[in-house]
């Protein structure tokens, strides 16, 4: 699940393509530029979400439990907190739904040494710098290398570092393309299977009807763009050894963004942040047809369409050549136990029991959560690939999501400054909406602005 602007969180990755591992960046490199990473942004690289409302659930615990404050955002989650703590009566967990401000709250208690809970959820993007900070537990010492095969490897290679176990995943953030099927086939147009088409059918929108848009721009959302990268066969950040290279006029990120260049110089698409009331309503209203969505986005943008439910599916995403099936990964969720816990062993169980026991994962894999897990024994049952969701209808969504195809990027891990690179890429978004610079023109900026921000922070920086 994203929860933010800049949050690049979760394919169905294989291997990874970065050779050394970003994890591996520079170990030299002082904590305290880390920190100063940070503090830029109070997100790091993802999807906005809609606002949830905080909330704390403290049900089923027992006198002379040892207490647990947990931070998440997901919703429903407290039915699985309400459970562990009837069924381990040593322990009571107390779950705080900071809603929007989450993560500017955590960076703050993590950078502070104080307030931070003791199990938190936060974003893959951040993994690299909370270990290197040292502010998560290693959670090997109390087991948790007994579930490495629960999860798919690249998941795991998410959360590992140099031998130690520093969160348990939780979520992907897999996209596919969700589009209106009524007026699709209302209009006469086809789903698109490759992103020429994409501009192709949004051509023949565009004339039959002005002002109604095959897709959207949404310059909130730098996880579209960062993501949508590596869909091409870019590579923001690479490392090889101590060389850090960026790669955002490299010719797979050109070809990425010639495709959105036309898009928008075209008119074809809208330019409207994903997940404000705007957007909403346009999808409601039929001005926008299709958009780019993570596996969780289903079940939340279903509650604000009501006039269109069952209106909706999703397909595969547009490929850059026909035939192919690459992925996009927005990244995801994991859990972590913070360094600031006084019962790291408790904690660790907990965090342990909510993503790989049978109990917790039936009720997670479920609305109102609309999370699509990480642990395999879910992502491959038919409870939770049968499932449908008001949205779309008769259909088996996640079976499309399950199905789609892997994103090296997420394979490959984080940049070791993904918050500041997910941020800044954001902010230059507006610009491109706004029709005052291309995607293209967009990105030598940015290749500009990376490279030497990478060489402020002691890395060695080639093509």
């Amino acid at each position: 699940m994203r929860l933010s602007r800049n949050d690049r969180s979760s394919g169905q990755p294989p291997s990874t393509t970065r050779g050394v591992r970003l994890r591996k960046v520079l170990v030299a490199v002082a904590a305290t530029s880390m920190t100063a990473t940070l503090v830029t942004s109070s997100a790091a690289f993802g999807a906005a979400t809609p606002h949830r409302v905080a909330n704390v659930s403290s049900n089923g615990c027992s006198s002379g439990s040892v207490n647990l404050t947990f931070w998440s955002g997901v919703t429903g989650i407290n039915s699985a907190v309400t459970l562990f703590n009837r069924t381990h009566p040593g322990i009571c967990v107390n779950w705080l739904n900071e809603g929007p401000t989450v993560f500017a709250k955590l960076l703050d208690a993590m950078k502070t040494g104080t307030g931070a809970p003791d199990i938190t959820q936060f974003n893959y993007s951040l993994m690299y710098l909370y270990e290197r900070s040292h502010y998560l537990v290693n959670l090997a010492q109390y087991g948790a290398n007994a579930v490495q095969a629960d999860f798919p490897a690249y998941a795991w290679d998410n959360v590992t570092y140099d031998g130690g176990v520093y969160a348990i995943p939780q979520d992907s953030g897999v996209y596919a393309l969700l589009y209106n099927a009524v007026l699709m086939k209302k209009y006469g147009l086809a789903v698109p299977t490759t992103w020429a088409q994409m501009i192709t059918e949004g051509e023949a929108l565009q004339a039959a009807h002005p002002g109604v848009y095959i897709n959207d721009f949404a310059p909130n959302d730098s996880v579209n763009v960062l993501s949508g990268m590596t869909q091409a066969g870019a590579r923001d950040f690479v490392l090889n050894g101590t060389k850090l290279s960026v790669g955002f006029t490299s010719p797979a990120a050109e070809q990425y963004a010639s495709v959105w260049d036309t898009l928008l110089s075209k008119h074809l698409v809208a330019t409207v942040p994903d997940f404000s009331t705007q957007w909403f309503n346009e999808m409601q209203n039929g001005q926008l047809l299709t958009v780019l969505a993570q596996a969780w986005a289903p079940s939340y943008i279903g509650s604000s369409l009501d006039k269109t439910l069952g209106d909706w599916k999703v397909a595969p995403l547009p490929q850059f050549s026909a035939g192919q099936n690459i992925g996009m990964n927005g990244g995801g969720s994991p859990e972590a136990v913070t360094s600031q816990t006084k019962h790291p062993k408790q904690a660790a169980e907990f965090d342990i029991w909510l993503n790989t026991s049978k109990a917790s994962l039936n009720l997670l894999d479920k609305p109102p959560s609309g999370l699509f897990p990480m642990a395999t024994t879910v992502s491959a049952s038919g409870s939770f690939l049968n499932q449908k969701l008001p949205l779309t209808g008769s259909q088996q969504l996640y079976r499309v999501y399950e199905n789609s195809g892997p994103d090296p990027g997420f394979a490959s891990g984080y940049g070791p400054f993904a918050s500041y690179a997910g941020s800044e890429t954001g902010n230059a978004m507006d610009l491109v909406a706004q029709g005052r610079e291309t995607v293209k023109q967009m990105f030598a900026a940015l290749q500009k602005e990376f490279v030497s921000y990478a060489k402020q922070q002691g890395f060695t920086v080639g093509s």
